[in-house]
């Protein structure tokens, strides 16, 4: 016997059966509450999201792990939580344009921790370099960059983009004005958004130099404004952060951060 909080006497309780068709056996410390006796620790939960180590990087992908109980919710992270008895587990990681093809990694579970996570795939630039280039293949010294109204966290759809030849320039609704400015963007922290499997797989790359300087447009009601391009581009801002999606296998921008 132990103590357990405020003084109230504990026991170590070995349990033992079969769960998911597997033996299972460990000791649990309990205590006496009510003339009930209660597991001092709760039956372990896991987002499937923290049985990962992430190399600099979040990730939102929904991982199908062979056996254990998922449990279903209201919100997508009780979506993805996952009761998983102890042993040995080995996990499918889907390709994403930012981590290359599709792998493999494992994890061990033991009674009431996990041990020996599983690691994610490291990240690779090469798709989101070609996004970037073909962005500026088609905007060109300037441009006005369209995004789509997507509710989503990172955007789904590619931006449209407008090349400017003149000194001025017609748009209508919101959007930017954008100059690239020919610097590498030094690109760190980017990482996964979505391993989309009912939507597109997305992703995001924060920029370390001044690649793109931009300025917001906003032209109320339908008909379209005209702006002087060198006027608005005085008070540019540097863009942060690109997002990016794909779609049929293509990489290309769909957000400006």
């Amino acid at each position: 016997m132990s103590e357990y909080g405020t003084g109230e006497p504990t026991a170590a309780v070995e349990l033992g059966g079969i769960c998911f068709g597997e033996p299972l056996a460990f000791i649990v410390d309990v205590f006496e509450e009510d003339g009930d006796w209660l597991v001092t620790s709760s039956l372990p939960v896991w987002d499937t999201y923290s049985l990962f180590e992430f190399p600099g990087y979040n990730s939102q992908v929904r991982l199908e792990i062979d056996r254990g109980q998922r449990l279903t919710g209201g919100s997508a992270a009780i979506a993805d939580s996952w009761f998983l008895p102890p042993g040995e587990y080995s996990v499918d990681i889907p390709a994403h344009f930012l981590t290359g093809s599709a792998t493999r990694t494992s994890f061990t579970v033991e009674p009431f921790a996990i041990d020996d996570r599983g690691y994610l795939p490291s990240v690779t630039y090469e798709q989101i370099d070609i996004a970037y280039a073909e962005f500026l293949a088609q905007c060109g010294e300037v441009c006005i960059v369209t995004t789509t109204a997507d509710d989503e966290p990172v955007p789904t759809s590619p931006v449209t983009i407008e090349s400017i030849t003149g000194t001025e320039a017609t748009y209508t609704g919101g959007t930017y004005l954008m100059r690239p400015t020919g610097e590498d963007p030094g690109w760190f922290d980017a990482r996964p958004e979505s391993w989309g499997k009912d939507s597109p797989d997305t992703g995001l790359a924060l920029i370390d130099n001044v690649v793109l300087e931009y300025t917001p447009l906003s032209c109320p009601g339908q008909e379209p404004c005209t702006l002087d391009v060198a006027a608005e581009l005085e008070s540019a801002n540097s863009v942060k952060a690109l997002l990016f999606t794909e779609i049929d296998g293509v990489v290309a921008i769909s957000g400006i951060g």
